[in-house]
């Protein structure tokens, strides 16, 4: 070099502690806040070494997408914070960041502008800097070239029409949706997506769309059913394929997501099976689907609330759309799911009858690792509506199912008693009981959760009824009288009523009433010796009337008017006038 070793300020260091990951996320924070000012120096810096086979930092040069893609679907959460409000809803609409890393598993991601020299890259001039383990950063690479061929055509451009990379043929799953069904999939502004992303933890992309078979047409004669007709036309009609990245499990529960919503839209869209069970069962021991249909709708209302229950007991994913229940994981978890959603059904319907041969049966019900067993109540108990509604939201948060049913103990049963006989006992059933076994301390305090509800219910058992004999024989004291009653004879005397016969209270007097001694008020000109006011200028009143000036015998004459006769004030003088 030219220059001397003095002329050369040392380049600063900083020294950053802390956990892996968090370090490399603090470096590349560093390294975006010197990018503002110096454009470049991230991939200068990261240019100096090698990527490393575990976690750190890579810039794959092969790796650019469009600015329009980047302010598309990957906004940070700075640029979130800092924008207006009128464009904050805009931007989170379309964001898939978070998804994105959530998916690939990287610590951090960030995109930087670079100038590419070739003419055909001029569009993608934006560069991707990726922190996490090896093979974080190679998925998150061919995701988002994959995301790039996607986001990144114009808006009058079509959709693409090729397959997605064959290094991601693993990673993703695809699924075909009518058209039809695609604004309920997405939602205004793609929220609904959003939903799913952020519940299942998984990345759908819309992809491309297959045109549809054509069938050809038929007469009015020739057509037996036009439903089905018409779900021809929806099933062999054009489809759009939507990719879904994420783990085994949250590809599949987001399949069957998507299969609800057709469901929904089109009930009747999935075929159900000729003879035999109502059920589509998927054979293979890995992860799958089943499909179920039931001879009612297994939600009351429009949302999702005992799927979801159903799939968090059996350990499973669960969605529900009508009379169909989608089941995805593997095939004990399915085939555990389907045996708690026939006591779900059978429990759901004695909402309205009441009536105890529709209950659920538990077979060897104490020799279960997933079943807790609660003593038996009685018909009131067990039939109670608020019971039933506590039942469900305490199932929801521990996870578990919780209902009764019609098993009975040969001890219970008492010839012709029918209220011993219609005792019921609880079933507390899920997978999380089995894993935590059954005397563990979560076993227990869902017991007791569950007992503190019957007892909400229960009369005190232990206490006597007020009108029991045993109450008056054995906890009455001997020696302690009666209480007297008053106006009974011998005891206690009534108390006097006035003016009542034999009562020793007389009426009140009442002021000139019949000999009272009690004279009545006085009133003016009555009888009583009160004069009335005496009226001015009345006959024979000692007030006479105010005088009147210029009346007859007033005494006081009327104001002189100026020139008037015999008056001494003259008239005003007229400017002008005679003399």
């Amino acid at each position: 070099s030219d220059l001397d070793q003095n002329d050369i300020r040392a380049t600063s260091r900083i020294a950053i502690f802390g956990p892996a990951e968090k370090r490399l996320e603090a470096e590349l924070l560093l390294l975006t806040a010197l990018e503002m000012q110096f454009q470049g120096i991230v991939f200068a810096h990261l240019a100096t070494r090698s990527p490393s086979r575990g976690l750190g930092l890579e810039a794959p040069p092969d790796v650019r997408i469009s600015k329009r893609t980047r302010e598309k679907v990957f906004v940070t959460e700075q640029e979130v914070q800092s924008a207006d409000d009128r464009w904050v809803k805009q931007l989170l609409e379309g964001n898939q960041l978070k998804p994105l890393l959530h998916v690939t598993g990287c610590t951090a991601m960030h995109f930087f502008e670079q100038t590419c020299q070739e003419k055909t890259a001029l569009r993608m001039n934006m560069r991707c800097a990726l922190a996490g383990t090896h093979e974080q950063r190679w998925l998150a690479s061919n995701i988002v070239q994959f995301m790039s061929m996607v986001y990144g055509r114009d808006r009058s451009d079509p959709l693409p029409d090729v397959p997605p990379p064959p290094p991601l043929a693993g990673e993703y799953l695809c699924v075909r949706v009518p058209n039809d069904c695609m604004p309920s999939v997405q939602g205004r502004g793609g929220m609904n997506c959003r939903n799913i992303e952020e519940e299942l933890g998984c990345l759908l992309i819309v992809y491309r769309e297959r045109p549809g078979s054509r069938r050809e047409a038929l007469e009015a004669d020739e057509v037996e059913d036009y439903t089905e007709l018409m779900f021809k036309d929806v099933r062999c009609g054009p489809m759009q394929e939507i990719i879904i990245f994420g783990s085994a499990r949250a590809r599949h529960a987001a399949h069957i997501r998507l299969l609800s919503i057709i469901e929904r839209q089109y009930c009747g869209f999935h075929r159900k099976p000729k003879g035999g069970e109502p059920k589509e069962i998927d054979e293979s021991t890995g992860l799958g689907i089943d499909k179920v249909w039931l001879q009612s709708d297994l939600e009351p209302d429009a949302t999702n609330r005992y799927a979801k229950m159903l799939g968090a007991a059996a350990g499973c994913a669960a969605d529900s759309a009508g009379h169909m229940v989608f089941i995805s994981g593997d095939r004990r978890e399915r085939q555990r799911c389907r045996e708690y959603l026939r006591w779900v059904v059978e429990w759901a319907g004695t909402g309205q009858t009441q009536d105890t041969q529709r209950l659920p049966r538990v077979e060897h019900a104490g020799s279960r690792k997933d079943v807790l067993l609660v003593d038996p109540v009685p018909r009131k108990i067990w039939t109670n509506v608020w019971l039933k509604d506590e039942m469900l939201k305490l199932s929801e948060s521990a996870r578990v199912l919780a209902f009764f049913d019609d098993w009975v103990s040969a001890s219970v049963t008492v010839v012709g008693d029918d209220a011993a006989n219609d005792a019921r006992r609880m079933i507390l059933v899920g997978i999380e009981i089995e894993r935590q076994g059954v005397s563990s301390d979560f076993a227990a305090k869902l017991l007791s959760d569950f007992r503190h509800l019957i007892a909400a219910l229960e009369e005190p058992a232990d206490l006597p009824a007020a009108n029991s004999p045993e109450k008056a024989d054995d906890d009455m004291p001997v020696d302690m009288p009666l209480p007297a009653t008053p106006a009974l004879p011998s005891m206690l005397a009534m108390p006097a009523t006035p003016a009542r016969s034999g009562g020793c209270v007389p009426l009140p007097a009442t002021p000139g009433g019949f000999n009272t001694g009690l004279r009545p008020p006085s009133t003016p000109s009555g009888f009583g010796g009160v004069r009335p006011p005496d009226t001015p200028g009345a006959f024979g009143g000692s007030v006479q009337p105010p005088a009147t000036p210029g009346g007859f015998n007033a005494g006081i004459r009327p104001p002189a008017t100026p020139g008037g006769p015999s008056g001494n004030v003259p008239p005003p003088a007229t400017p002008g006038g005679c003399g």
